[in-house]
């Protein structure tokens, strides 16, 4: 017999998890450089949205960005609201998109577009995970009330005789009979 050397010509390395590098809103904030969810907000008006831009990195990948032939993990973010009354959550919703999820990219695009007429706050939950490892990052985003114009629905017509003195009408309100006194 003989012996058979199993470490030879083999690398083991332990996964290293991915990381949330960089959240930039529109503006060029970053909105979670220290991952606080107390001391960080992005502020929106109602009715609008924001953009953010989520850069990831994973230290598997020596230099930081994956060769071009790479099959191995691939970094997915998915992005979380403790406030499904702002930002429904389900499948025909659309108010938290993610664009370049399963791609190589390390740059996501998270769009987060409030329900209409809504305000408050929401506690943003980011997770990147490549299959094994994952990190979070948090942060609130703050929907603020605006002043909406008003608003009036026409009914339709009404007509009621001139002077009707003398008369009395009855109505159904609320289930029971209102009876009217007339007028002079």
């Amino acid at each position: 017999g003989g012996t058979i050397d199993l470490l030879s010509g083999f690398v083991f390395e332990a996964n290293n998890a991915p990381e949330i590098t960089l959240v930039k809103d529109a503006g060029g904030v970053d909105i979670a450089n220290d991952n606080n969810p107390s001391t960080i907000e992005e502020q929106i008006q109602e009715d609008s949205l924001t953009i953010l831009d989520v850069t990831l990195a994973d230290a598997d990948w020596l230099g930081g960005t994956p060769p071009a032939d790479w099959t191995g993990q691939v970094q997915k973010l998915e992005v979380v609201s403790d406030n499904s009354t702002l930002l429904p959550a389900g499948a025909s919703d659309t108010s938290i998109v993610i664009t370049g999820n399963g791609t190589s990219s390390l740059v996501r695009t998270v769009t987060l577009t409030p329900a209409p007429d809504q305000h408050g706050e929401a506690l943003i939950t980011l997770t990147v995970s490549d299959g094994i490892d994952e990190n979070t990052h948090r942060f609130k985003l703050k929907v603020n009330s605006v002043n909406d114009e008003p608003s009036f629905d026409m009914g339709s017509n009404l007509s009621i005789a001139e002077d009707p003195v003398g008369t009395g009408f009855t109505t159904q309100a609320d289930g029971t009979e209102v009876t009217h006194a007339a007028w002079a």
